[in-house]
């Protein structure tokens, strides 16, 4: 699939920075408020039994209850990358019976039995095991590359995991195509685990994140990710040649940065106000020529 793979890896790093200033005043506090939604319901599908495990990163737990029926193990840190992006201090969270179970299948490193615990679609787990098991691309546009460099592509936004290291996904998986049906209809059924008023306007905000316009790109080992509000910057398999993969977009910030190249969009001009001083301008035109001569 991707032939020019270079051998080295640089250390985990995540940037993210703003486009302007009005774009983190606007967004900084329902982006908060949406990775820590889609957290509440990671462990919410576990306790409805839409799965029987979550993996979590033991950071992201601090100051988080959890419910009274589940408990949480910490997991050793492994070379293999297993499940997708590797995690530095990685905790599974489920009903004691689930997680001795799962603890086992990590440490064999059984990710099709850890991928069904998981809860993810059977064609999904498959296609992790074709594609990223041994591969070192384990970051999910890959794949939907195919055998293209570049990729311009519109999907649902229920498989739209280019911002899930910042937490904004639906999907707690890769899905195995930008269309999978199964990772649609799971993405919906979390959703529908949203309890409050206050978690519903996370929820609106999480999904209007996820219709933006993206940019997707990696080369020598750093991918950037573009959206019209924030750029971040992150490690990735390495390639010798770039990369890149246009999401389009279904809607459009009211603050997102303009330019002009996607993902970002032109200003547009402002409306003539004066159009009888206009129309006199036209009509005595500067002479160049006679400005020259001066």
């Amino acid at each position: 699939m991707i032939k020019d793979l270079l051998d080295f890896r640089l250390p985990p790093f995540v940037r993210l920075n703003w486009l302007n200033s009005s774009a983190e005043d606007k967004w900084l506090e329902p982006m908060q408020n949406a990775a820590q939604l889609w957290l509440q319901l990671e462990i919410r599908s576990v306790s409805a039994g839409l799965r029987e495990v979550t993996l979590q990163e033991q950071a992201d737990l601090n100051g988080f209850a959890l419910p009274a029926e589940l408990t949480a193990y910490p997991l050793p840190a492994l070379d293999t990358e297993l499940l997708g992006p590797p995690i530095a201090d990685p905790v599974v969270i489920g009903r004691t019976s689930a997680v001795e179970k799962f603890t086992t299948l990590w440490e064999s490193s059984n990710s099709v039995e850890m991928g069904h615990l998981l809860g993810y679609p059977t064609c999904c787990v498959q296609h992790f095991q074709d594609v990223y098991q041994e591969s070192r691309l384990w970051y999910a546009p890959w794949a939907w590359l195919q055998t293209e460099r570049e990729r311009i592509l519109n999907y649902a936004v229920e498989t739209n995991i280019l911002l899930s290291v910042l937490g904004f996904k639906l999907l707690p998986h890769i899905p195995c195509c930008p269309d999978c049906s199964a990772s649609i209809e799971l993405a919906q059924a979390y959703q529908g685990l949203v309890q409050s008023e206050q978690e519903q306007v996370s929820l609106e905000y999480l999904q209007e994140i996820l219709t933006w316009p993206t940019l997707w790109s990696a080369l020598h080992g750093i991918a950037e990710i573009k959206t019209p509000v924030f750029r971040i910057s992150m490690d990735v398999a390495a390639t010798g040649q770039r990369y890149q993969i246009q999401k389009q977009g279904q809607a459009w910030p009211l603050t997102g940065a303009s330019g002009i190249r996607f993902p970002y969009q032109l200003k547009k001009s402002s409306p003539v106000q004066d159009t009888d001083h206009c129309l006199e301008e036209f009509q005595n035109p500067i002479n160049h020529k006679r400005l020259l001569e001066r």
